[in-house]
């Protein structure tokens, strides 16, 4: 009411720029439920304020006869296609080219599922109509646009502000013709929330309105008749009132039936409508019973819509539904043969209760040939996709529609008396605006004076942060000092222990070129130089092996016990060149590990113990459980290992390294694999050793409970 006392002053004959100013203000105060209210008020504005003429080029035009013959879901990449190619190539672009464009792609985005991008674009519809005029009917439809994408988010209470606002905004700028599609859409929602007497309501409310459409529109009078009757007839088919059902879907038919012959540009379009309508009123057949016209029915609708660029998931749902009539009158072959389509094409479908349907024919087409296993594993496939299907449905239920419209209704009508007084006197309306302007202003500055405190503190904490990443870089170059003097170190470790075995081997080398000497001595010289170039490899794999790491996804369960064996038949070669023997005991321990990594612990343990053992010595492997810990130790009755030098066992530039119990060199880096290793691995490894007693190692690792890796 206060709305339109408004707009009564503005045509009784006010200056233009207080027109415009008051029919903001208004606007304003009628619409503030949400920030998409105001968007609308700063919207038309805008439109109030500018002279801009809304237009679309003449390629815009041609793009949109295309979109409207092939607008279905079977088209919708060729119709993004062409808009895209299309939009980019139009040179001059008009007011309303942008308005279109995300027209349709807000509908792409939708068909693909991909509801935040088609929020987007719904947003962006708003936003590229500012500042234009004679736009009333786009701004509703978009408004629309959004308040579907929010339904089909399950966002159903925002949804329903943005119908109730496209509602108002058409009651106030539009005729009925407009507020047909926001009938359709509440309408829509309470067929969703199975309300089905109050859905057939409102989508009468918007049959009527679509009634009183110019002919000549193909969306507002075309589309929308012949979908509300469509709706109708599904509303009274969920009710079981299969009379009533068949009564809309035939009127329906007739309409599309009768558009051809007026406008011949439309056929395809109404064929394609057709054919839905057409699989609906099958269904209804099947649901009477009338198995022989639900058969015609549901044939005529699949062979219509596989046409090229027809509604081809509409064509699966129904040979879906065809299946079913086949099944339900015993003729499985037939049944089979659709099936046989259906497998290539189901997957193709993008919405799941199609899937959840087919699954539920599957289970009865399986019940029918007493394939009973089958039957039942479609049917929980069925029914775990069911109760997906129903929590989103549950989540509608717990909405009442009627009661939220009416709430959105009786604060707009509370906004309304709370502003009647304001409008009584236009001066004193137009004061209430200059001081709401100044209030902005003063609002404005207070926000500025507060955002510069905090940018203030901001600029603090990030010279703060700046401070802190200093100390830390300076922390860093320390530890990288640190680490180039280590790799110097170690440079220089290996050069001079590669030093001395390639330089025997170049010296044995000389020799053997004198064709004097002995073939024994040949020999000997050939078997040390085999031994300084194997020293040379052992080295050189120890340097290698240096950076172990542990994937978790490499990790298997090994068996301690198992993988001592194996290793002392590998180590055992080695051993018998001092005629040392090792003996392996223990219990059969699981542990999750990377197995090739422990074995190479193990061997380079092993290695150790063969080395610094002496000839006929007796090595001892041990496996055992130890609280929540899986245990391997290796015991030798070698040289052990003297005080002095226990604290560098496990550093890897130590300079103290011995010779072995026959002059086998050492490298100084297999106990830092070692330690590495186990640790990687969870673990801990240490040793208990008396020098001239020998040493035994512990390699502990824990025992949890872990998931096996996939083979």
């Amino acid at each position: 009411m206060l709305f339109h006392q408004a707009t009564d002053l503005i045509i009784k004959g006010l200056p233009v720029h207080l027109k415009r100013i008051l029919l903001y203000f208004v606007l304003r105060m009628r619409m503030r439920k949400g920030c998409h209210f105001i968007l609308g008020g700063l919207l038309f504005f805008g439109i109030a304020c500018s002279s801009e003429e809304a237009s679309n080029s003449p390629e815009m035009a041609q793009l949109l006869e295309f979109v409207v013959k092939h607008k279905n879901p079977a088209s919708m990449e060729l119709v993004k296609r062409v808009t895209d190619s299309t939009y980019a190539n139009i040179q001059q672009k008009r007011s309303l080219d942008p308005y279109e464009y995300y027209d349709i792609q807000s509908w792409y985005a939708r068909c693909a599922q991909d509801n935040p991008k088609a929020l987007k674009y719904a947003d962006s519809m708003i936003l590229s109509l500012k500042g234009l005029q004679g736009v009333q009917g786009m701004y509703a439809h978009a408004l629309n646009t959004r308040g579907i994408v929010l339904k089909d988010q399950h966002l159903y209470n925002e949804a329903l502000k943005q119908f109730y606002a496209a509602e108002i905004y058409t009651n106030t700028f539009l005729d009925s013709c407009a507020s047909s599609e926001i009938f359709k859409n509440i309408g829509v929602m309470l067929y969703e929330q199975q309300n089905y007497p109050r859905a057939i309501d409102y989508v009468r409310k918007a049959l009527a309105g679509a009634r009183t459409c110019n002919e000549s529109n193909h969306t507002t009078y075309f589309i929308q008749l012949q979908s509300c009757l469509n709706l109708i007839g599904l509303c009274y088919e969920k009710k079981e009132q299969l009379d009533s059902a068949r009564i809309y879907y035939k009127q329906a038919l007739e309409f599309l039936a009768s558009r051809p012959k007026s406008y011949p540009n439309d056929a395809g379009f109404a064929e394609l409508a057709s054919g839905v309508v057409l699989g609906n009123l099958g269904n209804t057949e099947m649901l009477a019973g009338n198995f022989g016209l639900a058969e015609k029915y549901l044939s005529e609708s699949v062979r219509i819509n596989l046409k090229p660029d027809y509604d081809f998931p509409d064509a699966v749902l129904t040979q879906i539904k065809l299946g079913e009539v086949f099944v339900t009158q015993g003729e499985i072959e037939r049944a089979d043969s659709i099936n046989f389509y259906l497998m290539r094409n189901v997957p193709r479908l993008t919405k799941p209760e199609g899937h959840a349907r087919y699954l539920l024919f599957l289970k009865n087409l399986n019940d029918a040939k007493n394939e009973k296993l089958l039957a039942y594993k479609y049917f929980e496939a069925y029914r775990e996709l069911r109760d997906s299907l129903n929590f989103a449905a549950r989540q509608l239920a717990r909405i009442d529609i009627e009661d939220a419209l009416l709430h959105l209704s009786k604060l707009d009508e509370l906004e309304n008396l709370k502003t009647e007084t304001e409008q009584r006197n236009f001066y004193l309306g137009l004061s209430l605006v200059l001081v709401f302007g100044l209030f902005v202003i003063l609002m404005l500055i207070r926000r500025n004076l507060r955002d510069s405190r905090a940018h203030v503190q901001i600029l603090n904490n990030l010279n703060k942060e700046v401070q802190e990443q200093n100390s830390k870089l300076m922390d860093a170059m320390d530890e990288l000092e640190k680490s180039q003097a280590d790799i110097q170190r170690m440079l220089g470790t290996v050069a001079h222990d590669l030093r001395s075995p390639i330089a025997g081997i170049v010296s044995l080398t000389d020799l053997l070129e004198f064709d004097d000497i002995p073939e024994e001595t040949k020999k000997e010289q050939i078997i040390m130089i085999k031994r300084l170039a194997n020293d040379s490899l052992e080295f050189m794999e120890d340097l290698l092996n240096m950076r172990s790491s542990v994937d978790e996804a490499n990790k298997t369960q090994v068996d301690l016990l198992e993988l001592a064996k194996y290793s002392e038949r590998f180590m055992q070669l080695k051993a018998d060149e001092k005629e040392q023997k090792i003996i392996v005991s223990g219990d059969h321990v699981q542990v999750m590990a990377v197995r090739d990594m422990i074995w190479r612990v193990l061997n380079n343990l092993l290695s150790n113990a063969v080395k610094f053992s002496y000839p006929k010595g007796t090595i001892l492997i041990n496996v055992f459980k130890e609280e929540n810990e899986g245990v391997l130790s290796v015991k030798d009755n070698g040289i052990g290992i003297p005080d002095t030098l226990k604290k560098e066992v496990f550093e890897m530039l130590s300079k103290n390294k011995r010779m072995g119990t026959e002059g086998e060199k050492p490298f100084g880096l297999g106990l830092v694999i070692c330690k590495q290793i186990t640790e990687a691995h969870g673990g801990t490894i240490n040793y208990e050793s008396k020098e001239g007693h020998g040493t035994q190692f512990f390699m502990r690792f824990p025992l949890k409970k872990s998931k096996l890796r996939e083979e």
